[in-house]
């Protein structure tokens, strides 16, 4: 007799906020877990895009550097996996709000995309928070850049239909745990 095959649905989670909000860190400890981490593109990127000639970075190029964050982004969303959770570092939702940040038009090709490349409506937001929140080569913002940015991440991510839950500013084992107990409710 021929097993049938089971299509399990995949579970995207996206973890966004400003710069400086404890993401990479909460994802590294949710990465101990029995879960997928997509790390995130942009950082990774603008460390590549520093090593070369005419560099795509953000704050020269953002259209560019736009395309080049929007090609990876949907790498990763093909490498998504049904037998665990998914959580992704930021999302395509993210380069609209970095877009509309730089007061540059977003082409409709962004909205299109997220048509077809699905994420979990429940996102994770991390809130501002002035206590964790430092600088670096690859975050050159100052604190109340990233709290505008972080407004703007959730306005654009209210406005495609995403419901925002807000993550405590805690421990990032409290933030794990606070992560697991919001999807088991929701499962």
């Amino acid at each position: 007799m021929d097993r049938m095959k089971i299509d399990l649905p995949i579970r995207r989670f996206i973890i966004t906020g400003g710069p400086g909000t404890g993401k990479s860190t909460l994802l590294a400890h949710l990465k101990q877990r029995d879960v997928l981490v997509f790390e995130e593109v942009s950082r990774r990127l603008i460390q590549e895009q520093h090593q070369q000639p005419n560099p795509a970075l953000p704050w020269i190029n953002l259209p560019l550097f736009a395309e080049l964050c929007l090609e990876q982004m949907m790498t990763q969303h093909a490498d998504a996996q049904p037998q665990c959770l998914n959580f992704y570092d930021r999302a395509i939702p993210d380069i609209i709000a970095y877009l509309r940040n730089g007061g540059e038009a977003v082409p409709t090709v962004y909205e299109q995309i997220l048509r077809e490349k699905t994420y979990e409506k429940r996102v994770f937001f991390a809130p501002p928070w002035p206590q964790i929140y430092v600088n670096d080569q690859e975050r050159p913002q100052k604190y109340e850049e990233s709290c505008r940015i972080s407004a703007l991440l959730k306005e654009t991510y209210e406005q495609l239909g995403y419901q925002l839950i807000t993550l405590p500013k805690t421990s990032c084992e409290a933030r794990v745990k606070f992560i697991m107990e919001e999807l088991r409710v929701s499962s």
